[in-house]
Parts: structure tokens; sequence; C-alpha cells
């Protein structure tokens, strides 16, 4: 599939078919494209907002939903992959953004894109989730619901009009238990760094993610590595999507200048695996 506007795995909600870049964002758990539609307003007309649009949400919502990465990423990498090298613009640079589930999601599509591709995006920016070596300390995806339920709203985010209505939570937690049993069991297996650079994002007060546990991407990337900490907790995309997209506006600026750019080798040296 050349055009990722044919996809149902990619939307754009704004098409921009000449912006410089193209930033892939993927949702966190529960979550869907839609999230990702006011930013196609508020970022320049140099980017292009492509989201990732999960099965079993919105217009996928008879969709079956994935609930390990391998199925998800071989579906996910061949909606994506065949427009890096084809179409009206396949020497388009791309970006990808994470949030959570989102952000190992994004660094196992960067990673797979390389191997099957030869691509990799100009920039990797990894939101509110430990690294993608480090085992998850506290899973959340077979708690009972009531569990899940307090463990959502310690988060922060999910609407209390959503958390008490029993008929809402029998459409969302059967998502939301499948989002997370994708997250938190994701190990990345052994592999080449990335040569991006690289962006971490934290809530100060998100208890899923400590400092070391975020600190922890650096290991994954032989390129340039950053870490913003916000004032918030896990779910900061809303309270903070001015700062965010002025990071990403400023991390991009760069390859907004210079267009495309050429790749360079692989680096051989294996990822490290926790």
């Amino acid at each position: 599939m050349s055009d990722p506007s044919q996809s149902p795995w990619l939307v754009r909600h704004r098409p921009r078919p000449h912006a410089r870049v193209r930033l892939i964002c993927i949702p966190f758990a529960g979550g869907a494209a839609s999230v990702f539609r006011p930013w196609s307003d508020a970022l320049p007309e140099s980017i292009e907002v492509c989201a990732v649009q999960l099965p079993g949400r919105e217009r996928r919502l008879r969709e079956p939903l994935y609930d390990a990465m391998d199925p998800l990423m071989r579906e996910l990498v061949a909606a994506i992959g065949p427009s890096l090298q084809s179409g009206p613009n396949p020497d388009q640079p791309f970006a990808i953004f994470g949030h959570s589930l989102g952000a190992c999601v994004g660094f196992e599509l960067a990673r797979q894109l390389r191997r099957l591709y030869g691509r990799e995006p100009v920039h990797l920016f990894a939101s509110a989730r430990r690294a993608p070596h480090l085992p998850d300390p506290a899973p959340l995806h077979a708690l009972p619901e009531d569990e899940l339920a307090a463990a959502l709203r310690r988060m922060g985010g999910t609407p209390e009009t959503v958390l008490a209505d029993p008929e809402l939570m029998r459409i969302f937690v059967p998502i939301l238990r499948a989002d997370l049993s994708v997250a938190e069991n994701y190990l990345c297996p052994p592999g080449p760094r990335l040569r991006c650079p690289m962006t971490m994002l934290r809530g100060d007060a998100d208890p899923m993610v400590t400092k070391a546990e975020a600190l922890g991407w650096r290991e994954h990337t032989r390129g340039p590595f950053t870490m913003r900490t916000f004032a918030a907790g896990h779910l900061f995309l809303g309270t903070h999507q001015g700062q965010v997209l002025e990071l990403i506006t400023t991390a991009l600026a760069p390859v907004l200048r210079a267009g495309a750019t050429p790749a360079s080798p692989l680096d051989p040296t294996p990822t490290h695996r926790g």
C-alpha cells in the first residue's frame, strides 16, 4: 500500500501531502487516533500528523483487538512500510511519537522499519513509558475490574463518567486490557541500537515511570538523548499539549530546515536486554 491515507491503520485528520516531515503518533492504552486530532491544527504546516488507529476503537470498533506485540507489529509495519519506498514523496523524512503503550510500539516500529525497509525515523519521542528492556514490576492488564479502575484513578486522565458507568466500562475494559497486555508483556529482543535522536518525556508525578526507568531509554540509541520532565502525572498530553508540541517542533527544526537526510550505516552494537 503506497498511500498511508488509504490504510485503516493511519488517520490523517488534516492531510499535508507537501509537508517536510511525517509525524507518526501512537496513542496510550485505551486511546485512539482522535487523541491527536488537535495536533493536526496546532503543529506547523511543515509537519503532517499521521495518527495510528489500532483495531477495536472508533471506526475500527468491530475489528479484533491485539494483545501481543508481534502480531500487532506485523500488521502495523505492513501498513506503514511500503509508503516509505513509494508514493508521491518516498524520501519524506518521518518521526515517531508514542505515549505509554505508544512509546514501546513506536520503538519497535522504528526497529522493524529499519530492519525491513532500511528507513529510520529522524527522531523518536518516547513518552510516559519505562525503557523497553525493563520488565513491568506491577502489570495491570489482568487485575480485577475494581482494582483496574482504582489504578486508572491514580494515574488520572480517565473521566469519572467512564469509570462509574458499567456500560461504558464494558466496552472500554477489554480494549484497555488488550493494550496493556501488549505493553506489559513486551521486552525488546536484542538488536542494533537506533541511530536517531531520541527524546524521552515524563511527568514528575507519574506513578508508572521512575526517573531511572526513563533514563534507561538512552541505552537504545547512538544518537543524542534528551529527557524532558513536566510537572504532571501519567496522562499529560492534554494538560501540557502546548509544551509537548513546542518540544516536538523544536526537536524537528533541523530536519524542517534541511529536508531529508541520507541514511547512515547501521550500528552493529546489540541493544541491551534487561
